[in-house]
């Protein structure tokens, strides 16, 4: 049970990192409006001391109330949820830690996909690359030649498609 507390809390913690990168995940890297609110233009990515906790908790631009993205709580309950079941069923911890990288880049290219259409690929080539060779190396500490086998065919898979 430790380890699902510690995968629970883990998620709570990244949740504002995930939120962060799906605000700047919405528009490609060179575009003027990034890290912008889409109705007024404010700054949303740095941090505003002036921002009030039910502001944040609501996902609103602070000036002109325009949803910047989901609220608050829903991305760090969702991070904790999916990573406390992964903990509960995924053993072990190299193919967990696999699991729930893939599983933080899933909500951050979901959420993205939900609002452009589009997977960013500066999300998706390093989470592909990350969750590879944590699985690599799963199957070599293990000394289970069958998952090394595995994830390489699934990276192979993942790149190709």
């Amino acid at each position: 049970m430790t380890s699902v507390a510690v995968a629970v809390a883990a998620g709570v913690l990244v949740g504002p990192w995930l939120r962060a990168s799906i605000v700047a995940s919405r528009l490609p890297s060179g575009d003027p409006a990034r890290g912008r609110c889409p109705g007024c233009s404010r700054r949303v990515l740095a941090p505003d001391p002036g921002t009030t906790v039910s502001t944040a908790l609501v996902g609103r631009c602070r000036a002109c109330r325009q949803r910047i993205a989901a609220p608050t709580v829903v991305i760090e309950v969702l991070s904790a949820a999916v990573l406390g079941l992964l903990a509960l069923r995924v053993h072990p911890l190299l193919v967990l830690a696999a699991a729930g990288l893939a599983a933080a880049g899933g909500i951050v290219l979901g959420a993205v996909d939900a609002s452009t259409q589009g997977l960013p690929d500066k999300v998706l080539i390093p989470t592909l690359v990350a969750v590879a060779a944590l699985l690599v190396a799963a199957g070599i500490v293990d000394h289970r030649p069958e998952r090394l086998g595995s994830a390489l065919a699934g990276a192979a898979a993942a790149f190709a498609g």
